[in-house]
Protein backbone atom coordinates (compact mmCIF):
# COMPACT_ATOMS: atom_id res chain seq x y z
CA UNK A 1 0.00 0.00 0.00
CA UNK A 2 2.64 2.25 0.84
CA UNK A 3 4.70 1.35 -2.77
CA UNK A 4 1.37 2.19 -4.11
CA UNK A 5 0.84 6.25 -2.33
CA UNK A 6 4.08 6.88 -3.52
CA UNK A 7 4.02 5.73 -6.81
CA UNK A 8 0.50 7.98 -6.60
CA UNK A 9 2.76 10.88 -5.31
CA UNK A 10 5.21 10.74 -7.50
CA UNK A 11 2.46 10.60 -10.45
CA UNK A 12 0.88 13.59 -9.10
CA UNK A 13 3.80 16.04 -9.02
CA UNK A 14 5.12 14.67 -12.07
CA UNK A 15 3.36 17.83 -13.89
CA UNK A 16 5.03 20.45 -12.02
CA UNK A 17 8.69 18.73 -12.11
CA UNK A 18 8.54 18.36 -15.64
CA UNK A 19 7.79 22.00 -15.59
CA UNK A 20 10.66 22.79 -14.00
CA UNK A 21 13.09 20.59 -16.44
CA UNK A 22 11.48 22.69 -19.48
CA UNK A 23 12.38 25.70 -18.12
CA UNK A 24 15.60 24.33 -17.94
CA UNK A 25 15.95 22.80 -21.18
CA UNK A 26 14.79 26.42 -22.69
CA UNK A 27 17.37 28.33 -20.13
CA UNK A 28 20.19 27.26 -22.55
CA UNK A 29 18.94 28.98 -26.02
CA UNK A 30 17.95 32.63 -24.19
CA UNK A 31 19.44 35.44 -26.79
CA UNK A 32 20.56 32.72 -29.22
CA UNK A 33 20.56 35.26 -31.80
CA UNK A 34 23.51 36.96 -30.32
CA UNK A 35 25.63 34.29 -29.51
CA UNK A 36 28.55 33.28 -31.84
CA UNK A 37 29.29 30.47 -33.66
CA UNK A 38 30.82 28.21 -30.56
CA UNK A 39 28.74 29.62 -28.19
CA UNK A 40 25.28 28.68 -30.49
CA UNK A 41 26.81 25.14 -30.40
CA UNK A 42 27.34 24.57 -27.09
CA UNK A 43 23.60 26.05 -26.49
CA UNK A 44 22.69 23.90 -28.70
CA UNK A 45 24.11 20.43 -26.91
CA UNK A 46 23.33 21.69 -23.85
CA UNK A 47 19.31 22.30 -25.07
CA UNK A 48 19.89 18.56 -26.35
CA UNK A 49 21.13 17.19 -23.50
CA UNK A 50 18.99 18.77 -21.02
CA UNK A 51 15.86 17.62 -23.69
CA UNK A 52 17.00 14.24 -23.15
CA UNK A 53 16.98 14.14 -19.02
CA UNK A 54 13.67 15.30 -19.38
CA UNK A 55 12.68 12.60 -22.07
CA UNK A 56 14.47 9.74 -19.32
CA UNK A 57 12.41 11.97 -16.40
CA UNK A 58 9.40 11.90 -17.82
CA UNK A 59 9.47 8.11 -18.76
CA UNK A 60 10.02 7.12 -15.22
CA UNK A 61 6.44 8.64 -14.24
CA UNK A 62 4.87 7.28 -17.23
CA UNK A 63 6.15 4.08 -16.56
CA UNK A 64 4.37 3.99 -13.25
CA UNK A 65 1.57 4.51 -15.56
CA UNK A 66 1.89 2.29 -17.57
CA UNK A 67 2.28 0.02 -14.98
CA UNK A 68 -0.77 0.81 -12.98
CA UNK A 69 -2.68 0.71 -16.06
CA UNK A 70 -1.61 -2.67 -17.38
CA UNK A 71 -2.71 -3.68 -13.19
CA UNK A 72 -6.29 -2.40 -13.48
CA UNK A 73 -6.97 -4.03 -16.93
CA UNK A 74 -6.01 -7.28 -15.96
CA UNK A 75 -9.45 -8.08 -14.25
CA UNK A 76 -11.45 -7.61 -18.03
CA UNK A 77 -8.51 -9.30 -19.77
CA UNK A 78 -9.07 -12.06 -17.34
CA UNK A 79 -13.24 -11.95 -18.20
CA UNK A 80 -12.82 -11.41 -22.17
CA UNK A 81 -11.18 -14.87 -22.49
CA UNK A 82 -13.56 -16.72 -19.45
CA UNK A 83 -14.57 -19.78 -20.72
CA UNK A 84 -17.95 -19.88 -19.35
CA UNK A 85 -17.93 -16.70 -21.72
CA UNK A 86 -17.03 -17.74 -24.63
CA UNK A 87 -18.82 -21.43 -24.02
CA UNK A 88 -21.97 -19.56 -23.62
CA UNK A 89 -21.44 -17.01 -27.10
CA UNK A 90 -20.80 -20.06 -29.22
CA UNK A 91 -23.71 -21.80 -27.58
CA UNK A 92 -25.90 -18.87 -28.56
CA UNK A 93 -24.56 -18.46 -31.62
CA UNK A 94 -25.22 -21.90 -32.65
CA UNK A 95 -28.88 -21.20 -31.26
CA UNK A 96 -28.96 -18.37 -33.77
CA UNK A 97 -27.41 -20.73 -36.89
CA UNK A 98 -30.26 -23.14 -36.02
CA UNK A 99 -32.89 -20.23 -36.70
CA UNK A 100 -31.96 -19.48 -39.74
CA UNK A 101 -31.33 -22.84 -40.89
CA UNK A 102 -34.83 -23.24 -40.11
CA UNK A 103 -35.90 -19.92 -41.56
CA UNK A 104 -33.87 -20.59 -45.01
CA UNK A 105 -35.49 -23.77 -44.88
CA UNK A 106 -39.11 -22.32 -44.76
CA UNK A 107 -37.71 -19.65 -47.46
CA UNK A 108 -36.54 -22.37 -49.96
CA UNK A 109 -39.93 -24.56 -49.37
CA UNK A 110 -42.44 -21.05 -49.79
CA UNK A 111 -40.15 -19.83 -52.53
CA UNK A 112 -40.76 -23.01 -54.30
CA UNK A 113 -44.34 -23.52 -54.13
CA UNK A 114 -44.94 -19.88 -55.19
CA UNK A 115 -42.22 -20.57 -58.08
CA UNK A 116 -44.20 -23.92 -59.24
CA UNK A 117 -47.39 -22.31 -59.02
CA UNK A 118 -46.20 -19.24 -61.21
CA UNK A 119 -44.19 -21.43 -63.39
CA UNK A 120 -47.63 -23.74 -64.59
CA UNK A 121 -49.22 -20.34 -64.62
CA UNK A 122 -46.97 -18.40 -67.08
CA UNK A 123 -46.74 -21.79 -68.93
CA UNK A 124 -50.19 -22.42 -69.49
CA UNK A 125 -50.49 -19.06 -70.88
CA UNK A 126 -47.99 -19.86 -73.25
CA UNK A 127 -49.38 -22.62 -74.43
CA UNK A 128 -53.10 -20.46 -74.58
CA UNK A 129 -51.21 -18.42 -77.10
CA UNK A 130 -49.48 -20.87 -78.81
CA UNK A 131 -52.93 -22.28 -79.73
CA UNK A 132 -54.73 -19.07 -80.49
CA UNK A 133 -51.48 -18.55 -83.26
CA UNK A 134 -51.83 -21.76 -84.46
CA UNK A 135 -55.72 -21.51 -84.79
CA UNK A 136 -55.18 -18.19 -86.20
CA UNK A 137 -52.43 -19.54 -88.96
CA UNK A 138 -55.29 -22.13 -89.82
CA UNK A 139 -58.10 -19.86 -90.08
CA UNK A 140 -56.21 -17.71 -92.30
CA UNK A 141 -54.65 -20.07 -94.71
CA UNK A 142 -58.69 -21.36 -95.18
CA UNK A 143 -59.46 -17.75 -95.59
CA UNK A 144 -56.92 -16.85 -98.31
CA UNK A 145 -57.03 -20.65 -99.97
CA UNK A 146 -60.72 -20.37 -100.25
CA UNK A 147 -60.60 -16.72 -102.24
CA UNK A 148 -57.45 -17.71 -103.94
CA UNK A 149 -60.15 -20.12 -105.41
CA UNK A 150 -62.82 -17.83 -105.68
CA UNK A 151 -65.11 -20.70 -103.86
CA UNK A 152 -68.31 -18.78 -103.19
CA UNK A 153 -69.54 -21.19 -100.18
CA UNK A 154 -66.39 -22.19 -98.11
CA UNK A 155 -67.04 -25.08 -96.35
CA UNK A 156 -66.73 -24.09 -92.62
CA UNK A 157 -67.03 -27.83 -91.50
CA UNK A 158 -63.27 -28.59 -93.35
CA UNK A 159 -61.87 -25.48 -91.38
CA UNK A 160 -63.23 -26.80 -87.72
CA UNK A 161 -61.95 -30.04 -88.54
CA UNK A 162 -58.49 -29.14 -89.08
CA UNK A 163 -58.98 -26.72 -86.12
CA UNK A 164 -59.68 -29.85 -83.91
CA UNK A 165 -56.66 -31.69 -85.31
CA UNK A 166 -54.11 -28.78 -83.68
CA UNK A 167 -52.34 -30.54 -81.16
CA UNK A 168 -52.01 -28.25 -77.91
CA UNK A 169 -48.20 -28.59 -75.99
CA UNK A 170 -47.43 -29.58 -72.56
CA UNK A 171 -46.14 -27.59 -70.20
CA UNK A 172 -42.52 -27.92 -69.34
CA UNK A 173 -41.58 -29.22 -66.12
CA UNK A 174 -39.95 -27.90 -63.15
CA UNK A 175 -37.47 -29.48 -60.72
CA UNK A 176 -38.53 -29.70 -57.13
CA UNK A 177 -35.50 -29.67 -54.83
CA UNK A 178 -36.93 -28.77 -51.34
CA UNK A 179 -40.63 -30.03 -51.12
CA UNK A 180 -42.17 -33.34 -50.80
CA UNK A 181 -43.25 -34.53 -54.62
CA UNK A 182 -46.35 -36.13 -53.28
CA UNK A 183 -47.07 -32.50 -51.35
CA UNK A 184 -46.43 -30.58 -54.33
CA UNK A 185 -48.81 -32.96 -56.62
CA UNK A 186 -51.53 -33.65 -54.26
CA UNK A 187 -51.77 -30.03 -52.15
CA UNK A 188 -50.00 -27.78 -54.60
CA UNK A 189 -51.02 -28.86 -58.24
CA UNK A 190 -55.15 -28.84 -57.78
CA UNK A 191 -54.88 -25.14 -56.78
CA UNK A 192 -52.72 -23.83 -60.31
CA UNK A 193 -55.78 -22.68 -62.79
CA UNK A 194 -56.03 -24.75 -65.40
CA UNK A 195 -57.07 -23.75 -68.49
CA UNK A 196 -60.41 -24.52 -70.29
CA UNK A 197 -59.28 -25.66 -73.71
CA UNK A 198 -62.62 -25.92 -75.33
CA UNK A 199 -63.63 -23.05 -74.33
CA UNK A 200 -60.58 -21.14 -75.58
CA UNK A 201 -61.23 -22.90 -78.87
CA UNK A 202 -64.87 -22.01 -79.48
CA UNK A 203 -64.58 -18.04 -78.15
CA UNK A 204 -61.34 -17.09 -80.14
CA UNK A 205 -62.47 -19.60 -83.30
CA UNK A 206 -66.42 -17.61 -83.25
CA UNK A 207 -64.23 -14.20 -82.83
CA UNK A 208 -61.88 -14.67 -85.57
CA UNK A 209 -64.19 -16.20 -87.90
CA UNK A 210 -67.20 -14.07 -87.54
CA UNK A 211 -65.02 -10.90 -87.89
CA UNK A 212 -62.68 -12.40 -91.30
CA UNK A 213 -65.66 -13.50 -93.26
CA UNK A 214 -68.10 -11.27 -92.38
CA UNK A 215 -67.32 -9.61 -95.72
CA UNK A 216 -66.32 -12.59 -97.69
CA UNK A 217 -68.38 -11.77 -100.77
CA UNK A 218 -67.00 -8.57 -100.86
CA UNK A 219 -63.66 -9.74 -100.33
CA UNK A 220 -64.09 -12.17 -103.26
CA UNK A 221 -63.75 -9.17 -105.73
CA UNK A 222 -60.72 -8.21 -104.52
CA UNK A 223 -59.00 -11.31 -103.74
CA UNK A 224 -55.07 -10.11 -104.41
CA UNK A 225 -55.11 -7.03 -102.53
CA UNK A 226 -57.19 -8.62 -99.68
CA UNK A 227 -54.92 -11.94 -99.82
CA UNK A 228 -51.99 -9.43 -99.48
CA UNK A 229 -53.38 -7.52 -96.39
CA UNK A 230 -54.04 -10.37 -94.77
CA UNK A 231 -50.53 -11.49 -94.39
CA UNK A 232 -49.65 -8.52 -92.79
CA UNK A 233 -53.07 -8.24 -90.04
CA UNK A 234 -51.81 -12.62 -89.40
CA UNK A 235 -48.57 -10.92 -88.61
CA UNK A 236 -49.31 -8.33 -86.79
CA UNK A 237 -51.46 -9.93 -84.34
CA UNK A 238 -49.41 -12.58 -83.79
CA UNK A 239 -47.06 -9.95 -82.66
CA UNK A 240 -50.11 -8.71 -80.24
CA UNK A 241 -50.44 -12.01 -78.75
CA UNK A 242 -46.74 -12.38 -77.97
CA UNK A 243 -46.86 -8.85 -76.05
CA UNK A 244 -50.09 -9.72 -74.62
CA UNK A 245 -48.13 -13.04 -73.07
CA UNK A 246 -44.78 -11.35 -72.74
CA UNK A 247 -46.45 -8.89 -70.25
CA UNK A 248 -48.75 -11.75 -68.35
CA UNK A 249 -45.35 -13.74 -67.60
CA UNK A 250 -43.78 -10.45 -66.02
CA UNK A 251 -46.93 -9.45 -64.25
CA UNK A 252 -47.31 -12.91 -62.76
CA UNK A 253 -43.61 -13.80 -62.08
CA UNK A 254 -43.53 -9.61 -60.50
CA UNK A 255 -46.87 -11.05 -58.23
CA UNK A 256 -45.53 -13.82 -56.61
CA UNK A 257 -41.45 -12.59 -55.76
CA UNK A 258 -43.95 -10.60 -53.45
CA UNK A 259 -45.45 -12.91 -52.18
CA UNK A 260 -42.79 -15.09 -50.29
CA UNK A 261 -41.38 -13.41 -46.63
CA UNK A 262 -38.18 -12.13 -46.94
CA UNK A 263 -35.49 -14.29 -44.48
CA UNK A 264 -34.82 -12.98 -41.07
CA UNK A 265 -31.63 -13.47 -39.93
CA UNK A 266 -29.49 -12.52 -36.61
CA UNK A 267 -26.65 -13.96 -37.58
CA UNK A 268 -23.95 -11.43 -38.97
CA UNK A 269 -21.40 -12.71 -41.36
CA UNK A 270 -17.49 -10.68 -42.16
CA UNK A 271 -15.76 -11.51 -44.56
CA UNK A 272 -11.68 -11.01 -43.94
CA UNK A 273 -9.16 -11.34 -46.85
CA UNK A 274 -6.74 -14.01 -46.46
CA UNK A 275 -3.80 -11.94 -47.13
CA UNK A 276 -0.53 -13.07 -48.01
CA UNK A 277 1.54 -10.12 -47.21
CA UNK A 278 4.57 -11.84 -48.74
CA UNK A 279 2.92 -11.89 -52.03
CA UNK A 280 3.57 -9.06 -54.30
CA UNK A 281 0.03 -9.64 -56.19
CA UNK A 282 -1.64 -9.24 -52.78
CA UNK A 283 0.42 -6.14 -51.32
CA UNK A 284 -0.47 -4.56 -55.09
CA UNK A 285 -4.35 -5.32 -54.98
CA UNK A 286 -4.65 -4.41 -51.30
CA UNK A 287 -2.80 -0.99 -51.93
CA UNK A 288 -4.29 0.05 -54.66
CA UNK A 289 -7.77 -1.03 -53.55
CA UNK A 290 -6.82 1.28 -50.05
CA UNK A 291 -6.24 4.28 -52.55
CA UNK A 292 -8.88 4.05 -54.49
CA UNK A 293 -11.13 3.88 -51.46
CA UNK A 294 -9.35 6.02 -49.48
CA UNK A 295 -11.49 8.65 -47.83
CA UNK A 296 -13.98 5.67 -46.51
CA UNK A 297 -11.14 3.34 -45.34
CA UNK A 298 -9.26 5.94 -43.61
CA UNK A 299 -12.41 6.32 -40.87
CA UNK A 300 -11.36 2.30 -40.39
CA UNK A 301 -7.68 2.91 -39.54
CA UNK A 302 -6.23 3.17 -35.99
CA UNK A 303 -2.83 4.18 -36.46
CA UNK A 304 -1.20 7.33 -34.94
CA UNK A 305 1.90 7.61 -37.03
CA UNK A 306 0.82 7.20 -41.10
CA UNK A 307 4.38 6.39 -41.99
CA UNK A 308 3.71 3.27 -40.19
CA UNK A 309 0.67 2.16 -41.49
CA UNK A 310 1.31 -1.23 -43.07
CA UNK A 311 -0.33 -3.65 -45.58
CA UNK A 312 -2.51 -5.70 -43.16
CA UNK A 313 -3.82 -2.63 -41.70
CA UNK A 314 -5.09 -1.48 -44.98
CA UNK A 315 -6.46 -5.17 -45.65
CA UNK A 316 -8.11 -4.83 -41.93
CA UNK A 317 -9.81 -1.26 -43.04
CA UNK A 318 -10.76 -2.67 -46.44
CA UNK A 319 -12.81 -5.67 -44.73
CA UNK A 320 -14.27 -3.18 -42.56
CA UNK A 321 -15.26 -1.09 -44.75
CA UNK A 322 -16.71 -4.04 -46.30
CA UNK A 323 -15.15 -3.79 -49.98
CA UNK A 324 -14.25 -6.81 -51.88
CA UNK A 325 -11.24 -7.31 -53.95
CA UNK A 326 -11.86 -9.78 -56.78
CA UNK A 327 -9.97 -13.02 -57.13
CA UNK A 328 -8.72 -12.67 -53.78
CA UNK A 329 -9.79 -15.83 -51.16
CA UNK A 330 -11.56 -14.91 -48.09
CA UNK A 331 -12.81 -16.63 -44.84
CA UNK A 332 -16.15 -15.82 -43.56
CA UNK A 333 -16.73 -15.74 -39.80
CA UNK A 334 -20.31 -15.59 -38.26
CA UNK A 335 -21.09 -13.39 -35.03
Amino acid sequence: MHQQEQGLSVITTAPAQLALKTLEVQHHLIDWDKMNHPQIKNAIEGYEKSLKELKAHRMSFTKLLDEKKAELMQPEKELEINADYLHAIEKERAFRLEAEKAERERYNKEKEVSDFKTHFINEFHRLAAKYRSDMMTVISNFYTSNLDAGTPNPEYKLLHAVIDEIKIGQPNKLEIKFNDREYMQNSVWPTIPKPDWADIKKKFCDEVIAEKFATYQYDLANAKVIIEQEQIQVAAKKQELSEELNSTIAVNTLLASAEVAEIKSEVKRKKFLILDAQNPTHVVAVMSAFLQHFQKCMGKVRVKDYTKLNIQQMADALDKSEIELTNMQYREDVD
